[in-house]
């Protein structure tokens, strides 16, 4: 049993384990962002950051990594602009909650995160994109709406709707920019940065976070302290959820091609919104139910394409560190990204 665990990290299915712990993530900081009374996106962004890149600093005391300062000197202009691109996605990732209900928001997020993945990884990362992406894509898509329930598709008031939310509209736009925004993050992460070890990546990303935050909050005015307590434990705890999902998100790129990986992180999605209704007592409906089945029929179509015909295809950089006989710590570490060329 302990060897089983232990050779895990090895098998074929660990990338989607990881996409699966990602999604579990996101929808933790999905909620826990709803139950702050002071969301703003900004502020979320800046204080999580700011707890996170303490433990980067000890992640990076314990496993220092000096010698790839030289490729990040080399490779500076591609770091910085990760540090943006993550900074201003899940900023807007954050404050998305803001201006349109949760439903409303994640489910268009995870939308735009699965349609762009496909257009990255086809056209960026050159990846192959299998005949089980005819059903398993439709079948996410279709499972994210009816799981989510956008207030915009199924809501009967709509005058409450846009009592509530009067921005409804920018709050759907800024999902989208969200969820595109991620997924570029992770393409420039998957290529101009793959053999970046993640403690380095997570640190221009928290860094530019509280940059851009600070400056932000300065030209809107937005009070520094959070005056409840409840939203202090909740910045805590979303400093935790928030790099945890980061570094588990990055590990499924490097083994997982993105859409993969966002089709998988859309079963946490369904069992959150399935366990609303079923343990919090919120209103029962079949649509949820179809939508949770639609989702993981979409997995399993991903799972059941590993298990017949996934091959792990390693990078010609891989390849030189297996011949080169290097310590199995330094292969542990470094994020060797699996990509499956078109032209194989």
């Amino acid at each position: 049993m302990l060897k089983a665990v232990l050779n895990f990290p090895k098998s074929r299915f660990f990338g989607l384990f990881c996409a699966f712990s990602s999604g579990c993530f996101r929808a933790a900081i999905c909620y826990l962002t709803h139950f702050m009374k002071d969301g703003n996106g900004f502020k979320v962004n800046l204080y999580t950051c700011i707890l996170g890149i303490m433990y980067v600093k000890m992640w990076q005391l314990l496993t220092p990594k000096l010698d790839q300062l030289p490729f990040l000197l080399k490779n500076w202009k591609m770091w910085l602009l990760s540090g943006i691109m993550g900074s201003l996605s899940y900023t807007a990732a954050f404050q998305m909650f803001s201006y349109a209900p949760t439903s409303d928001a994640y489910s268009i997020f995870l939308g735009a995160e699965l349609i762009v993945g496909i257009g990255v990884d086809y056209f960026i990362l050159k990846k192959v994109i299998g005949v089980q992406a005819i059903v398993s894509v439709p079948l996410a898509i279709l499972g994210i709406i009816f799981v989510c329930q956008p207030k915009s598709l199924f809501a009967h008031d709509d005058a409450l709707l846009s009592h509530d939310y009067p921005n409804h509209t920018f709050g759907c736009l800024v999902s989208v920019l969200g969820g595109m925004g991620v997924v570029l993050w992770w393409g420039v992460c998957g290529t101009a940065l793959g053999d970046t070890h993640t403690s380095f990546i997570i640190l221009a990303y928290a860094v530019f976070s509280i940059l851009i935050g600070s400056v932000m909050m300065e030209i809107f005015k937005i009070g520094w302290c959070y005056v409840h307590t409840a939203d202090r434990v909740i910045s805590v705890c979303l400093s935790f959820c928030d790099i945890l999902n980061i570094v588990t998100s990055l590990s499924a790129i490097s083994l997982e091609s993105i859409y993969v990986t966002s089709i998988v992180r859309t079963a946490f999605l369904a069992a959150f919104f399935v366990a609303d209704e079923t343990f919090l007592k919120e209103p029962f409906s079949w649509a949820s139910i179809v939508g949770g089945v639609a989702i993981f029929i979409s997995v399993g179509a991903e799972a059941i394409h590993k298990i017949a015909v996934g091959k792990k295809i390693i990078t010609t950089s891989a390849l030189l560190n297996n011949i080169s006989n290097i310590s199995s710590s330094k292969k542990d570490t470094e994020r060797q990204p699996l990509i499956e060329d078109k032209n194989e």
